[in-house]
Parts: structure tokens; C-alpha cells; sequence
């Protein structure tokens, strides 16, 4: 830069913070188009009189006083999660533009609903290491990650994400990245911080309260000790503009009114009528699509009026936490921090009894003497069968409660050794615990029996004459007393656990032309288990599939242990450039061994801009439970024109694109291997001036040996057009010809390779008293495509779930013991799956996902120098993101949740008060 230009950029800099500003805001497209933007970096020392402190930072067992690395490091600062109004960390993980989806929204069906995950770069749970102060977390074995809900965010100081793979500093997992959680470590007095949120529409209250105490015991003893619980509420799908169709298609058969419903009358040696609406029955539609067949008229009921079904669970969250910082010499300290979180959420799946025969998929069916009986203004012919179809309003709700608890602590020594030689050593023990209710389970055996007539045969499994049946789910006077015996409450637990031990050496080996030659060595050795236990009702089966619809009858134990040797070395070989490298060696019980290694460099080309570069290896290890699980699962359901054709032959014609459940086991696989990759970044740190900096980042990423599950239909495909199902095995009913039940274990299935952009910005200007703080982050994915287990490659930037791009921006400005800041969110547009509609041409529909933009604003006053207080609404339009239709004709609309979930809320109102004493 010339000194002419120099003098014109300081005459003029402050003008530079707003033109970012008004440009992202008005067009976020504009700075887009030069690809995209990572994190903040963490602020520079600027001062030159002061020597810089030698720290630690993520991604590196080496202390230095230069926090910028050759990686990008993004950090969300204790400020920015106040400002944001989050009150966990589930939250704080959604706005970050690096995390392309994930679980944030605590719903993860019901098998660990509460739970949340982090995920970077849409790679998955289970390739994003999750570490609390440097050291490992436990990934919870049904998640396939570290469940974020088990997390106070009260104790959090900043969480810091480091970009691309770093196996050969932290060992497995660190794919697509590293999320390091650095915990508060020094607090004077006592702090109480209250929270709330009060979201316009009905759902999604919020209150919270957190208490943190700092105590000095003598001059050489810190400690903090904190505690806080939460409370949520849940938020129905009914009361969000979602998940409904249009027209005569925002009915369905299963809203009816209490007391109506539909049927249809078979007679002796003939074929089922037409279906009709009850006479008592005001609402009616024939629910049919264009060439759809004429399947008769519906007695119906406005779907969102019934549905209590949940999009955000109700949950609560309470936890005890504690840090200690210890001197116990001039050359000697310990850290300590022990914590317990208990998070418990509840959910209601709705009502289940609809009265369909599991065996055929039709309604209840009752003799013409039932009916005429009954005296509901419906004659059938003598010796016919009546179908009948409602949602009985009577019946309970299935509803499900997930208790997670994570216990633990880490203790760590940091010491001088010598002259030459500092010394860490820490250990580390976490525990996660998952216990699941699910009351009014249905108990298929007794299902059949009363509502149905049907017995078995206890010996052969043969079915027996059909009875009467014990519940009309039609008669008025009908007895609820029944639902007792045609369900059960179901519960099941899974606890995972990590116990290491950590000891590193290093020291300044010599003077280079940019400072010191540092080498880091140290020896890690972990003890990973698991252990996962189902209701004993959950093993009994009944006619090939599980009797009880219930927890998923997950089982299975294991455990290993992890070995590892690793080195560091950092070589500042010029005044503007150091390299920096790692090698790691690690040795597991269960299938042996893994190396990685990781170099990079940053190269000062200028006063105002640094180059900078990693290349690596990474790995991730088989999940216990893919390894030793002894089997399991859940239904699923499938198109199968088998069981089609022997639906047509008993007068019960499929729909298109009809689907059957079936049970679907998870069996472990000793044979698995683990999954390796390669990363390299390119990328660049623009800081013309103190306050003003700008980063851009090129992450390529390749996993290969990619272990996971085959998509169930692709399997059922395979074996109806007599391909090989690999390690998958279908089992056939052999009267039918139709699929019962499919054994689906992980296997190595193909690669995934993602190239992607991440850039930052950021300016700090004052105009006279008022101060202005402009950040923005950005990532923007190139490419994202993987093959398949039939050798196919297929591209998935772009395509719904899977935005091009998301981008953040926020405007802090300053005066006095004032703030406001203005934040915007924004998430790319998406296309249609071009693979469904070809396959489902019949029901699927989506013209797009519209790019979104949720606004947020707060004002924060310092009322005292002991008090500050915030408040905010965020999504100020009140939008829901990632709308898109469900359906060719029904008009069905519905949402990712995994993108846009922090939406669900709609406008929403916030206070958060600080109180120091």
C-alpha cells in the first residue's frame, strides 16, 4: 500500500464499517459472490511495551504468544453469547455460519429427544471433536456425537471452533474440525444472571436462572462455584404456520370429530364399496390426488385443530458446577473443574389408536350384527364386513420422557520441570447418562386380541379363528378400561463414559531468525465404555417383529482402550514465517492402530497481510456401539409391490407410493474399519489496520471408507431386482413374498469429498462518544458430493438440507452504558432432490427452499457498575425458515428444523439481567 493510499485509508477508514454493513444487509449476495467467510480471530495484543503472555491455544499443545496459527481459528466470546440472548448451547452452535446443519433444535425422535449435536459442515455429529477445556468429551453412543444439552452455558468463557482435520493433535474424530468449550477460570464475587424469553405465538417460554460465586480462599486458591436451572415449554405443531396442507388436504380422516368416522361395506363373495362418512358426520372429502383412484368419500376434521403433535419439546435443565485454580508453587499449578447437568424433556407423539389391523394395514373391521347394533343409522347386509377408520379420541397419548445426566471433572498440572522443560499432565473422567420413559407403549399381541379378535397360536404362531372383538372403536359406550391391557410403559438406558490421562513435556529447543524452535511430546491413554439396555419387554417378539412399539430395542456393551504417542513442533525459521507440524500415533484394543499427521504454515507477506496453510491427515474410529451392539432398532416403512399385490388380492388396492412398516434390526460389525481422510486449507489474514481485519479460508475435505447405513429402500430395490444386499439380510414372509424385517449393520460404504470457502470481517470505528463493532462471518460450500453403495456419485451442494451458503452479521454500537446491536442471519437457497422427484414422482414436490434471513436486535444498558441488563427480540419479521412444500397436491408445507429451528420460535421477546454483588 503507498503512502498516498495509506494516508487516504486512515482519512477515510471509518467510513469503511458502515459500506460493509449496508452492503451485506441490502444484498447479502454481493460479498457471497466473492465466496465465503469463517470467524472472528481473536483480538491482538497491540501494545509494544508489553511482552506478550504465552498461552494455549485450540488445535495445538504448544504455548504462544501469538494467538493467530496456520489454521483459522473462529471464537464466539462470552460478550457474543450474551448479546445473542441464547440460554444453551444448543443456541449459541445454531447461528454459527460454519455449522451447515446439525440437531440443534433438542428433538431427535424418540429415541433421545433434548438432545443436541454440533456438526461442521454438514459432515455429521460424529466427524466434529467436542472438547471441554482441551479435553475430550464423551460422544453418547445413540447420537453418534457429545450430546451440547449436558453443557452449562453459564460456565462457558468462549467456545472456539478450529477449522479442517487435527487427528494428529487430538486423535479421532477431529474431521471436519475440533468445537473446544473453555470454561470460566476466574470470577470475583457473586454474579446472579437471570433469562427469559416469551416467543409471540403460544410455546417456547423460556425462564432461567444461573448463580456463580468466585472465592479467594488465602492468596494461592480460586475458586468458582455455579448453579442455574432452566425451563421450557413446548411449542405444537399446530400453533406454527407448518406441516399442513391446503384445501380439502388440511383434513384428514384422523381429525374427525369425536363420535364420527368412515367406512366402507364388504359383502358376502363381493368386493369392499366405496368408503363413506357416517351419518352423523357435518365435514366430508374424497382426500384424493390427481390419478389418484376413486376411493369413495371421508368424514374429516382440520388437521392443525387436532394435532398435538410437538415441534420443540418441553424440557428442563439444572446443573452444578466448579472451578479451582491453584498455586502451589512459583513453578506449579493445578486446575481443577467437576460438574453435573441433568436434563430432562418430555414430548407428546400424540394419539395411536387409529384401530388398523398391523397384520393387514386396514381398519377395524366388525360384522354386519356389530354394526346394525349399534344403531349409528348405518344398515349392512346381513353376513358383510364393515371397515371402519377414526382416531379414537378417547385413547391416551403416547408420551415420552429422556432423562439426560453428564457427570465429571478434569484436574490438570501444569509445572516447570527444569531450566528448559515446563510439564503438563491432566486427568479426565466423564459420564453420560440417557434413561427414556415411553408411556402407553401398544402391546401388538394384545392389540390384536381385543381390538381385532385375533389370537395365536402359542406354540406354532399360527393364527386362530377370528373372534369378536372385545373394543368397537366405534360404539359410544365402548370400554376404555381396555386401553390398560392393550398398552404398557417401556423404559431403557444407555450410559457412555471416557477416563484419560494426559502427560506432555516441552520446551524451547533453540533461537531461530523469528524466535523460538518449541517441541512438544506427550503420551494420551483413554478408556472408552458403553453399555446400552433396553426394557426387558423390548426382546419379546410377535409374529416376526417386536410386540412392543416402544423404546427401540437397542442392546449391546463394549468398551476399549486408546494409546497414543504424539509430537509437535513449531519452527519460527524467519521473523515472517513459521511452520508448524504434528505426528500422532494411537493404538486401540478393538482394531488396531492409526497414524496422522499435520503440517502448516503462516508467511507474513506484508505489514497488513499474512498467508497462511495446513495439510493432514485425520481419522475416525468405529462408534462402540457399531462395533458390539448385539441388535436392535426400530420400524421403518417401506414401498414393497409384493405385499402391494397381496393387498389388491384381499380388496385393499395400494395408493401410489404406498408404504408398510416393518422392523428393522442394527446389528454390530466387528469388521468395521475406520474411516480415514485428508484436509488442506489455503488462506489469507488481511489487517490494514489495527481494527480492521478481513480473513478467507479454502477447506478441501475427502473421507474415504465411510461407514454408515444403507438407506433401507435402496436395500429392498436391491432384492426385488435381485441385486446383492451386502452384509444387509431381508427376511421374507413366505406366504407373501413381502419383506418382514431388513438387518441393516454399519459397513465402509464409499467417500465424501467437500471443498468450501470461510471468510470473516470485521471493523471497529467511533464516531465522537459513539463507538461502532461490525462482525461478519461467512461459509460458502463449492462442493459436496459422495459415492454411494452402488458406486453412483452424487452431488449434493445446493439441494435441500444442504445450503451453498450462510452468511452473519452483526452491528454493535456504543455509548456510554449503552449498546444496541443488529444481527441478521442468512441462509442460502436451495433446490429439490432431483433423485426424488424421479423416484417419487407421485407425492413429491418442492420448488425450492427460499433463501432466509432472520433479524435480531437487543439493547444492553450498565445500569451500575454491579448490574446490566438486555433486551431484544430476535426474529423480527417473525419468519419460518426452510419452507417448502411436501407434495405434489396437497400443498403440504413443512421446515428444516436442523437449519432453521432457532425460526420455530417466531418473533420472540427476551430479557437477560446481570446482578454482581
Amino acid at each position: 500500500m503507498t503512502d498516498k493510499a495509506q494516508t487516504v485509508f486512515r482519512k477515510h477508514r471509518h467510513l469503511l464499517g458502515p459500506v460493509f454493513f449496508l452492503m451485506g444487509w441490502a444484498h447479502p449476495g454481493i460479498l457471497m459472490a466473492q465466496e465465503t467467510p469463517a470467524s472472528p480471530t481473536v483480538e491482538q495484543d497491540t501494545s509494544h511495551d508489553k511482552k506478550p503472555e504465552r498461552i494455549e491455544v485450540t488445535g495445538s499443545r504448544i504455548k504462544r504468544s501469538q494467538v493467530e496459527t496456520s489454521s483459522s481459528v473462529i471464537v464466539i466470546t462470552h460478550e457474543d453469547i450474551e448479546r445473542s440472548g441464547v440460554s444453551n448451547l444448543g443456541e449459541l452452535v445454531r447461528n454459527s455460519s460454519s455449522q451447515t446443519t446439525g440437531n440443534f433444535a433438542g428433538n431427535q425422535g424418540y429415541v433421545r429427544n433434548g438432545a443436541q449435536t454440533a456438526d461442521l459442515f454438514g459432515l455429521g455429529a460424529g466427524r466434529t471433536l467436542v472438547l471441554l477445556d482441551g479435553e475430550r468429551l464423551p460422544r453418547d453412543s445413540s447420537l453418534s456425537g457429545t450430546n451440547l444439552s449436558t453443557i452449562p452455558l453459564a460456565m462457558i468463557e468462549r467456545v472456539e471452533y478450529l477449522t479442517g482435520s487435527k487427528s494428529a493433535v487430538y486423535g479421532t474424530d477431529a474431521v471436519a474440525g475440533v468445537m473446544n468449550i473453555v470454561t470460566r477460570k476466574t470470577l470475583d464475587g457473586t454474579v446472579v444472571e437471570t433469562n427469559l424469553r416469551v416467543p409471540q405465538h403460544p410455546g417456547g417460554n423460556k425462564i432461567g436462572l444461573n448463580v456463580s460465586s468466585g472465592v479467594l480462599v488465602g492468596d494461592k486458591t480460586h475458586l468458582i462455584v455455579s448453579g442455574g436451572y432452566e425451563r421450557e415449554q413446548a411449542i405444537l405443531t399446530k400453533n406454527r404456520a407448518i406441516s399442513f396442507g391446503e384445501g380439502k388436504f388440511a383434513n384428514s380422516r384422523g381429525a374427525a370429530a369425536p363420535g364420527t368416522f368412515s367406512y366402507r361395506i364388504t359383502p358376502p363373495g363381493g368386493t369392499a364399496s366405496l368408503w363413506a362418512p357416517s351419518p352423523n358426520c357435518t365435514n366430508t372429502s374424497d382426500l384424493r390426488g390427481p390419478g389418484d383412484p376413486d376411493r369413495g368419500v371421508f368424514c374429516v376434521g382440520n388437521s392443525r385443530n387436532a394435532s398435538y403433535s410437538q415441534l420443540l419439546n418441553a424440557s428442563e435443565r439444572g446443573f452444578f458446577a466448579t472451578r479451582g485454580e491453584y498455586e502451589l508453587s512459583s513453578d506449579t499449578s493445578m486446575h481443577s473443574y467437576v460438574s453435573y447437568v441433568q436434563n430432562v424433556a418430555k414430548a407428546n407423539s400424540g394419539n395411536y389408536f387409529s384401530g388398523t389391523n398391523f397384520l393387514t394395514s386396514r381398519g377395524q373391521t366388525l360384522s354386519s350384527d356389530i354394526v346394525n347394533n349399534l344403531n349409528l343409522g348405518i344398515t349392512a347386509p346381513a353376513g358383510s364386513r364393515v371397515e371402519v377408520t377414526k382416531l379414537d379420541n378417547l385413547a391416551p397419548d403416547r408420551i415420552k420422557y429422556n432423562k439426560d445426566q453428564a457427570y465429571g471433572g478434569i484436574v490438570t498440572l501444569d509445572t516447570k520441570l527444569t531450566t528448559n522443560w515446563s510439564g503438563n499432565a491432566s486427568l479426565s473422567h466423564f459420564t453420560t447418562e440417557n434413561h427414556r420413559w415411553v408411556n402407553n407403549v401398544i402391546d401388538r399381541k394384545n392389540y390384536a386380541r381385543i381390538m381385532h379378535g385375533i389370537t395365536f397360536n402359542e406354540t406354532s404362531g399360527a393364527q386362530n379363528p377370528t373372534v369378536p372383538p372385545q373394543y368397537v372403536i366405534i360404539d359410544p359406550n365402548r370400554n376404555t378400561a381396555l386401553f390398560g391391557q392393550m398398552t404398557d410403559t417401556m423404559n431403557a438406558a444407555e450410559r457412555n463414559g471416557v477416563t484419560g490421562l494426559s502427560v506432555n513435556i516441552g520446551r524451547d529447543i533453540t533461537d531461530l531468525p523469528g524466535g523460538k524452535l518449541a517441541l512438544s511430546v506427550g503420551v494420551d491413554s483413554r478408556v472408552e465404555t458403553y453399555i446400552q439396555t433396553p426394557d426387558p419387554l423390548d426382546s419379546q417378539f410377535f409374529q416376526k417383529s417386536p410386540r412392543f412399539t416402544g423404546t427401540e430395542a437397542i442392546s449391546g456393551n463394549g468398551s476399549r482402550s486408546v494409546n497414543s504417542l504424539y509430537a509437535e513442533l513449531l519452527a519460527p525459521v524467519l521473523k515472517t514465517v513459521n511452520l508448524d507440524a504434528a505426528l500422532r500415533f494411537d493404538n486401540y484394543s478393538d482394531f488396531g492402530s492409526a497414524t496422522n499427521y499435520s503440517l502448516g504454515g503462516k508467511w507474513g507477506a506484508a505489514s497488513f497481510l499474512t498467508l497462511r496453510g495446513t495439510t493432514g491427515t485425520s481419522y475416525r474410529a468405529p462408534e462402540l456401539n457399531s462395533i458390539h451392539q448385539k441388535g436392535g432398532g426400530g420400524y421403518v416403512s417401506i414401498r414393497d409391490e409384493a405385499w402391494c399385490a397381496n393387498q389388491a388380492a384381499s380388496g385393499n388396492p395400494c395408493i401410489a407410493d404406498q408404504k408398510h412398516q416393518i422392523f428393522n434390526d442394527s446389528p454390530g460389525n466387528k469388521n468395521l474399519k475406520p474411516e480415514v481422510g485428508r484436509t488442506y486449507t489455503v488462506g489469507m489474514l488481511v489487517e490494514p489496520a489495527p481494527d480492521l481485519y478481513f480473513s478467507a479460508d479454502y477447506v478441501g475435505l475427502f473421507i474415504r471408507d465411510e461407514f454408515s447405513v444403507r438407506p433401507t429402500q435402496d436395500i429392498v430395490d436391491d432384492y426385488f431386482a435381485g441385486r446383492s444386499t451386502g452384509d444387509n439380510i431381508v427376511t421374507i414372509d413366505p406366504a407373501t413374498k413381502s419383506i418382514t424385517s431388513i438387518s441393516t449393520p454399519n459397513t465402509n460404504i464409499g467417500w465424501t469429498a467437500k471443498y468450501l470457502i470461510q471468510m470473516v470481517g470485521g471493523y471497529k470505528w467511533a464516531l465522537g462518544p459513539v463507538k461502532f463493532d461490525y462482525k461478519s462471518d461467512s461459509t460458502r460450500t463449492l462442493s459436496s458430493k459422495s459415492e454411494r453403495a452402488d458406486k453412483s456419485i452424487k452431488q449434493y451442494n445446493g439441494i435441500e438440507g444442504n445450503p451453498r451458503w450462510r452468511w452473519n452479521n452483526s452491528l454493535t454500537s456504543m455509548l456510554g452504558d449503552w449498546s444496541w446491536t443488529l444481527s441478521s442471519m442468512t441462509i442460502g437457497k436451495q433446490e429439490p432432490d432431483p433423485e426424488n422427484g424421479k423416484n417419487y414422482a407421485a407425492t413429491y414436490y418442492n420448488d425450492q427452499v427460499d433463501q432466509f434471513t432472520q433479524y435480531n436486535t437487543s439493547v444492553g444498558w450498565k445500569y451500575a457498575e454491579s448490574g446490566t441488563l438486555l433486551v431484544g427480540v430476535n426474529d423480527i419479521a417473525d419468519k419460518i425458515g426452510g419452507y417448502y412444500r411436501t407434495g405434489n397436491f396437497t400443498g403440504g408445507v413443512s421446515g428444516n428444523a436442523s437449519l432453521y429451528s432457532s425460526s420455530l420460535y417466531g418473533r420472540s421477546w427476551f430479557m437477560n439481567l446481570t446482578q454482581r454483588f
